[in-house]
This record gives C-alpha cells, structure tokens and sequence, in this order.
C-alpha cells in the first residue's frame, strides 16, 4: 500500500548542501527513466495501456510471461486502478491474454502479436498523423 505525500512549497534551498544531508536525494534523482513507444497509446486509445503494453513488450521472452504488477506500479506509477483498467482495455482489444497458474497462484501473460501488427500495419494506412490529430488528447483515458 502506497501513501501519496501531498507535496508542499519549500523554501529555497541550495542542492549541494541539501545532497550532503540528504542523500536519499539523488537517488530519487538518478531513478532510470522510464519511456514507451507512443504509437502504442495511439492503438490502445488508452494512455495507460500503451503504458502497460509498452511495459510488457519490454518483458516478452516467449509465449507467456511473469510480469510482477508491483514492478510495474513502482516503475509507472500506475494506481491499481489504472493497472487494472489498462489491462481490461488491453484484453477488450484482443491484445493481452492473462491466465493464473501455479501455487501460490501468479498471473502469466501472453501478448497477441498477431492482433498487435494487424493494429500497426491499419495505423499505418491512415493519413499521416490523421490518428493523433483526430483522436486527441481527449480522447484518451
């Protein structure tokens, strides 16, 4: 469980001595960035889910995959919510295949390229840009 810290104005205060007595400091600020290929947010309709798809492409060494869904709320910073969401939008699209297996039971799952290139190459056709431009911002969740 997460706790969200309301972050409040601060005084002034000069870097290198707060690194000096804060030096949890930089390691907030050296985290590894995290990014994903935009055009998969243009497919899913779904800021979340290109988040999440982008995410398990990155993991896919096979047919099925362990993706470990506190990894990934760390690493995005997705609520529970969102994750959960964004995994239903992946599966309404056909997208994501999940299954539960083993004991303790763990959620596996398998991307399906298949419906993910016939996304691509129907993108593709469309005008240049004319994806981003009529669906806007707005339009994704």
């Amino acid at each position: 469980m997460s706790v969200k810290h309301q972050l409040q104005p601060t005084p002034e205060v000069d870097l290198l001595d707060e690194l000096s007595t804060n030096p949890e400091l930089l390691f907030i600020a050296l985290q590894q960035p995290i990014s994903f290929n935009p055009v998969l947010v243009d497919i899913t309709q779904s800021l979340t889910a290109g988040l999440f798809l982008s995410t398990a492409l990155e993991e896919a060494h096979g047919d099925w995959v362990d993706l470990d869904q506190e990894k990934i709320k760390r690493t995005t910073r997705l609520t529970n919510g969102e994750l959960k969401g964004a995994r239903q939008r992946l599966r309404d699209l056909d997208l994501l295949h999940e299954r539960r297996i083993g004991f303790p039971s763990r959620t596996q799952y398998s991307i399906n390229f298949d419906k993910l290139k016939t996304m691509l190459v129907s993108l593709s056709r469309l005008p240049s840009q004319a994806h981003v431009q009529a669906n806007g911002p707005t339009a994704l969740h």
